[in-house]
């Protein structure tokens, strides 16, 4: 994936943002499982140290990830609400 994106920087000139969502991804898997459930072995095929770390499923990092989407959400639908309102006039 890192040879696609640097392609693409090379053809385009741009930085292929999309690909910022897959390396957020993988930031967040490694302390978002723990070790019973899914260790993520994030330097493999290199001895991976595992760590344990908390469970999506946890309180603690269920309701700041919801808060997270539904403030998103809401700016995602006042934003178009605004731009509605700003063709109209």
């Amino acid at each position: 994936m890192t040879g696609i994106a640097a392609a693409y920087y090379f053809w385009k000139r741009k930085f292929p943002w999309v690909f910022a969502a897959a390396a957020l991804h993988i930031l967040c898997d490694i302390p978002l499982h723990d070790i019973q459930y899914f260790p993520t072995p994030y330097l493999w095929p290199l001895h991976t140290p595992l760590h344990d770390g908390i469970r999506w499923a946890n309180p603690r990092v269920m309701l700041p990830k919801l808060c997270t989407h539904y403030r998103g959400l809401y700016v995602r639908v006042l934003w178009r609400r605004r731009a509605r309102t700003a063709e109209r006039v």
